[in-house]
């Protein structure tokens, strides 16, 4: 079989089209290798977000409840409703016993908010003023037996405010005892003499038997 002589320029123009073609079959090469590098990177992010969800969540620790405060603590606490908050007492004389009663009563109708000797002293201090805050706080300086025990706090108050104003007499130990500590021999306050005296009406007939050691400074003129 004889084949036609084809014309030069058909056959440029042929050429020309299967160069195009195969550069168009590269190029589509390169685009699918692309999309196949593709769809693997996509294919470990799904794999990768896959596992994170497969783990189970971390369940954060319970919270511990705080830790109660140490039975021998010292603390105020405000009566709670139902109870008045008691009086300030100023260390005036005849007014103890009620201020005592008062806070008796908190004590008794909350026993477990003054468990210990040193939560109730606390709690009669914080409501003194005046010269009873001062006597207070100089047993406090040094350290008196005193505020260890709430019985013997309470007696010591006793002994120097639960009396009438302008008593007359006193026994020999309480006389000993105000003249140690410097006290007043009418009111038993520390920091003052008995002429001096905030408590002592003017004109007081107020006296005492003079001894070889009072001090004679402590009697009135």
């Amino acid at each position: 079989m004889i084949w036609p002589k084809m014309n030069p320029a058909d056959l440029d123009s042929i050429r020309h089209a299967i160069s195009q073609q195969g550069n168009m079959l590269g190029q589509h090469s390169t685009a699918l290798q692309e999309i196949a590098s593709s769809v693997q990177n996509l294919s470990a992010s799904l794999t990768s977000i896959q596992a994170q969800l497969s783990i189970p969540a971390e369940i954060p620790p319970p919270v511990s409840p705080p830790t109660p405060a140490a039975s021998g603590a010292v603390s105020f606490r405000e009566p709670k409703s139902g109870v008045g908050t008691p009086d300030k007492y100023e260390g005036d004389l005849g007014k103890l016993r009620s201020f005592l009663m008062q806070y008796g009563l908190v004590f008794d109708l909350q026993p477990n908010s003054y468990t210990t000797d040193k939560a109730r002293i606390a709690f009669v201090i914080e409501l003194l003023r005046g010269r009873a805050l001062e006597w207070a706080s100089a047993l406090w300086e040094r350290q008196d037996t005193c505020m260890a025990s709430y019985q013997e706090f309470t007696a010591e108050m006793r002994k120097l405010f639960d009396h009438p104003v302008g008593r007359h007499g006193l026994t020999k130990e309480e006389r000993q005892r105000r003249r140690e500590t410097n006290s007043c021999l009418y009111c038993g306050n520390p920091g003052h003499y008995i002429s001096a005296c905030p408590q002592r009406p003017l004109n007081s007939s107020f006296s005492l038997p003079i001894t070889l050691s009072d001090p004679v400074f402590l009697l009135p003129s």
